[in-house]
């Protein structure tokens, strides 16, 4: 009886160590789970916190070079001749601090890139190819700030030869707009060039242009005008499609009665001369007029244009303004009368 109670005794110790030693492993394997897990977490934690350095870092890097580009956008309008202001003459000045806060954000996106050579490869070429998109996009801005630069020369050069040599308004606005068109539309001056009566006008829409240029504050989008610019473009297109459809009528009367396409086109293309706009000015019957202009070949030009232009003493070719009541949506002809010192754009005439 004495042995059998020491044997349970004994098989119960046995068993309380195992199930000690058991508790023991579990516990040990939990702690090891947990440590695992932990490391996971932190080193995670410390990828993400990587990853959001690089990013504020990626950000503040464009916002100085955006600051760069307006730094180097006074530098192009001080060379173009254009007196800054002292707020510009301050950004001037900052020049040398916003070259060495973007080589210090470089140095430091290179170093972080560096430390994880093989544990970050895949965000390592990320940032990579953003470190290029940047630099490509610098590269492209100082493109296009120049090319800007090089348009606005030209139109002032444009505008100082018509004073030179004078042509119509009609002209002046279409070679501006060519020249300036990108930059028209950005600050919504096509409508406001387009309507132009004088040369001066048209220095003025250059003038603006180059103050927003300088000052981007001082231009405010205006989505009203946005929308009114756009139905007064679709309105004018509308119009002067008159004289296209004009065109394509005459050439299919010609096509259909055979002859050739410009026979009709050719019929009143003749372009009037200044002396002949001055005798007929003698002719004070309004039907006499239309009648003795179709008769010398003048019908497919502006009666009203050329007499209009006439009494104002602005014949031969000068840059006044379109006194034409139907303005650009006339289907006639507007072009200078034959003078001394005139010539005609074949271009406009007879197609």
């Amino acid at each position: 009886s004495t042995n059998n109670t020491q044997s349970n005794n004994n098989n119960n110790d046995n068993s309380k160590t195992s199930f000690t030693s058991n508790k023991t492993t579990t516990t040990n394997q939990g702690d090891a789970s947990l440590h695992s897990t932990t490391n996971q977490t932190v080193k995670k934690t410390k990828h993400n916190n990587d990853d959001g350095d690089d990013d504020k870092t990626r950000k503040l890097k464009r916002k100085w070079i955006k600051k760069l580009r307006e730094i180097e956008r006074i530098e192009g309008c001080m060379a173009n001749g254009m007196e800054l202001q002292k707020d510009q003459k301050m950004k001037l000045e900052t020049k040398t601090t916003v070259l060495k806060e973007l080589k210090e954000l470089e140095t430091t996106l290179l170093a972080g890139s560096s430390d994880n050579v093989g544990e970050r490869e895949k965000p390592n070429n990320q940032q990579q190819q953003q470190q290029e998109q940047d630099a490509s996009m610098v590269v492209v801005e100082k493109d296009n700030e120049t090319t800007t630069i090089m348009k606005l020369k030209l139109a002032k050069e444009y505008l100082d030869l018509v004073d030179l040599y004078p042509t119509t308004i009609r002209t002046i606005v279409f070679h501006t707009r060519r020249i300036l068109k990108h930059l028209l539309d950005e600050y919504q001056l096509m409508e406001e060039c387009v309507a132009c009566t004088d040369v001066y006008a048209v220095r003025d829409i250059i003038k603006r242009i180059e103050r927003y240029r300088v000052d981007p504050n001082q231009f405010q989008f205006d989505a009203a005008k946005a929308r009114a610019d756009k139905v007064a473009l679709e309105a004018r297109k509308r119009e002067e499609g008159k004289r296209k459809a004009f065109e394509a009528r005459m050439m299919r009367k010609a096509k259909r009665q055979g002859h050739e396409l410009e026979y009709y086109l050719r019929m009143g293309a003749d372009v009037p001369t200044v002396a002949f706009l001055q005798t007929l000015q003698t002719i004070k019957d309004p039907v006499e007029q239309l009648d003795t202009w179709k008769r010398h070949n003048h019908a497919q030009h502006c009666l009203s244009y050329h007499l209009q232009q006439q009494a104002q003493g602005a014949g031969g070719g000068s840059s006044s303004s379109n006194t034409c009541p139907r303005g650009r949506s006339c289907a006639f002809l507007h072009v200078p009368p034959r003078g001394e010192n005139s010539f005609v754009e074949e271009d406009e005439v007879a197609g």
